[in-house]
């Protein structure tokens, strides 16, 4: 099987011009990644990233990229019927019902993947026609993983990405998904992975270099290829702020061991600050999900007036349990260090969601920012 890239227009074409000649582009060729227009700046490679799935090997995909990113809504409605036509299925949206179990692909947001689960028909389920499943929006959790895969199959694809960057970023390629093995090997199983085909990544310190690998010392993440964004329109503050050159600068606290796997920590912003220590918000929300009860769980600092700021956690049951606040915070109690440990839990029917799928923390922070106790040792 060959992967042909090619450019099938060097201006905008009207759907109904395009759409006859980019199907018939596709029937002469295994795999067919189309890139249009050149002018749309360094996008030419940002197809790439969809060779990390093994679909894209023996499936014929059109990936559109249209000048403006408005646009690109459109583009993807358009890439999704020319797949269907081609003989593939994509899965932009997940509500679970019988079509989710005929889909060879589903791109689906890590929340998603909780409720897909605790669905009660997804473990008597058939899955089989699934050949990938593409998480992101927030990073899928090694115990996540270890519960999903039993019910979907070997065909998770963790992906890191943003706007910023046309969602490439950094996989956790199947082939890492490791359960048997070395500590180190297996503790991958919780890492973003490594970079997207045509990524570079950094992890930088505070003093501008590289941190060492050795999955201690934490930075931030720095990304660098063809599919990131050279700007903020008419932003240029911004612009300056999130770039060095043309490295990217996430604003995702990360380590690195020395195999190059990148495990994302937190995002700088959420970073809680209590007592002058620094707790990372997604140590505690992993601890929290292997609560039985719990389905989803967020973790933001609130204010203390001793403290500066008191660890709170917000969390979702799974359908059915009766979760008790004091038996959270036990759970949390026994394996957290005290000062890691929730002072205050919050149970909600749903946690906020961007469009993006990820959890929106300043409003947690917002509602509730008066739930705040002293602190016990």
């Amino acid at each position: 099987m060959t992967t042909k890239i090619m450019r099938t227009f060097d201006t905008p074409l009207p759907i109904d011009v395009a759409l006859p000649q980019l199907t018939a582009a596709l029937a002469s060729n295994d795999a067919a990644v189309l890139v249009a227009p050149p002018g749309a700046g360094k996008t030419t490679r940002v197809p790439l990233v969809l060779l990390d799935e093994p679909w894209a090997k023996d499936r014929k995909i059109l990936v559109l990229e249209p000048r403006r990113l408005a646009a690109r809504a459109a583009a993807a409605r358009m890439a999704s019927t020319l797949r269907e036509q081609v003989g593939d299925t994509v899965g932009l949206r997940v509500r679970f019902d019988s079509k989710v179990t005929k889909r060879t692909r589903i791109e689906i947001v890590t929340e998603g993947v909780l409720r897909v689960l605790d669905h009660p028909a997804a473990a008597t389920s058939d899955f089989s026609s699934l050949r990938s499943v593409i998480s992101g929006g927030s990073p899928l959790s090694r115990d996540l993983l270890l519960r999903a895969r039993p019910v979907f199959g070997d065909v998770f694809f963790p992906h890191f990405g943003m706007a910023e960057t046309y969602s490439s970023g950094l996989i956790l390629r199947r082939e890492h998904q490791i359960t048997n093995g070395s500590d180190e090997i297996v503790r991958r199983l919780g890492s973003a992975g490594t970079p997207h085909v045509s990524i570079e990544a950094r992890v930088v310190g505070g003093d501008g270099a590289d941190v060492p690998r050795d999955n201690l010392s934490e930075g931030e993440i720095w990304l660098r290829g063809d599919s990131v964004a050279a700007e903020y329109f008419r932003m240029p503050e911004e612009t300056a702020a999130a770039h060095d050159g043309d490295w990217f600068k996430t604003g995702d606290i990360a380590v690195m061991d020395d195999g190059g796997f990148i495990t994302v920590v937190d995002r700088a912003k959420d970073v809680i600050i209590t007592g002058g220590i620094n707790v990372h918000g997604r140590e505690v929300e992993e601890v929290l999900l292997t609560h039985p009860g719990i389905a989803a769980a967020a973790v933001v600092g609130i204010p203390h007036p001793t403290w500066g700021e008191q660890v709170h956690a917000v969390v979702v049951p799974i359908a059915g349990a009766r979760l008790d606040e004091r038996d959270v915070l036990a759970h949390c109690a026994e394996r957290l260090a005290g000062y890691k440990k929730p002072r205050s839990v919050s149970i909600v029917a749903d946690l906020p969601m961007t469009a993006t799928g990820k959890v929106r923390k300043r409003e947690l922070r917002e509602r509730f920012g008066e739930h705040a106790s002293e602190p016990t040792d």
